[in-house]
């Protein structure tokens, strides 16, 4: 699925004139060139505090007392997480304080800055934007049954297409609610929520802006049609093809920094 969108996009970038390889300066008004990360941790800044969860960087330079703060500020569970990575990738998810120890062993001694967030009860709801539109609405689900799973492409996870269950007005209240939050073209909105109702109603918690390389979690629903799938990939290849050709001229040197960092959190 993801070689043929990216085949795609290759076709229309040709098509059309664009540059592929541009498409890494896609996000580039959001990128810490210095770091060279996408940094959640300022993404989150961006974030209304009435949507966004309690957080707390784990600081290495006084790491002794971590698990003090943490049981001082959290109810468990909680959630650990890199500053930087995709698809739940160096995530760890502590239910007591014996798996919190572990877990904070563990992150001592990776070079990666981490920090802590709180578990948010409800659906957990990705909302797709390509182009300052909202593109698709893809609920999660874990085959395990959990109430607080880590949710990913490579996990446990059950992804369902449930775009089609939005009016056209509702999801202009929803896009309206989310895309002014980061000043950038391409995004998946990782949000929890009681219902689709309160999603609607702007009653969610924002857990995750994913902006390095964001797959379209609906092409992954195996209920809906091939043929479905295959005209949205086309429709998502062309207007991505045509974003990046509109795109102005930087000098910021991102696509093999990002790629560096984002095999370096993998490995």
């Amino acid at each position: 699925m993801r070689n043929l969108l990216i085949f795609y996009f290759m076709w229309y970038c040709l098509k059309i004139g664009a540059k592929p390889w541009r498409f890494s300066q896609v996000n580039a008004a959001i990128y810490d060139e210095k770091r060279h990360i996408f940094s959640k941790l300022d993404i989150e800044k961006k974030i209304p505090k009435k949507w966004r969860p309690k957080t707390f960087l784990l600081d290495k330079s006084c790491h002794k007392s971590w698990e003090k703060q943490i049981e001082e500020m959290f109810m468990f569970p909680v959630f650990l997480k890199p500053e930087w990575g995709q698809n739940s990738q160096g995530i760890f998810r502590a239910d007591n304080i014996k798996s919190l120890r572990t877990y904070l062993a563990v992150i001592k001694k990776k070079k990666t800055p981490y920090f802590v967030q709180e578990a948010i009860p409800g659906l957990e709801i990705d909302i797709y934007f390509l182009n300052d539109q909202l593109l698709s609405i893809t609920q999660m689900h874990d085959f395990n049954g959990e109430e607080f799973p880590i949710n990913g492409i490579y996990n446990q996870t059950q992804n369902m297409d449930i775009s089609h269950d939005f009016s056209p007005l509702e999801c202009q209240k929803i896009q309206k609610n989310l895309k002014t939050i980061v000043p950038t073209k391409l995004a998946r909105f990782g949000c929890k929520a009681d219902s689709y109702a309160d999603l609607i109603a702007g009653k969610f918690k924002i857990i995750e802006i994913n902006l390095f390389l964001p797959f379209p979690l609906n092409l992954l629903d195996k209920n809906v049609s091939w043929i479905k799938r295959y005209r949205f990939m086309k429709s998502f290849a062309h207007t991505l093809a045509v974003v990046v050709k509109s795109l102005p001229p930087t000098s910021k040197n991102i696509f093999w920094p990002m790629v560096k960092r984002h095999f370096q959190l993998k490995n």
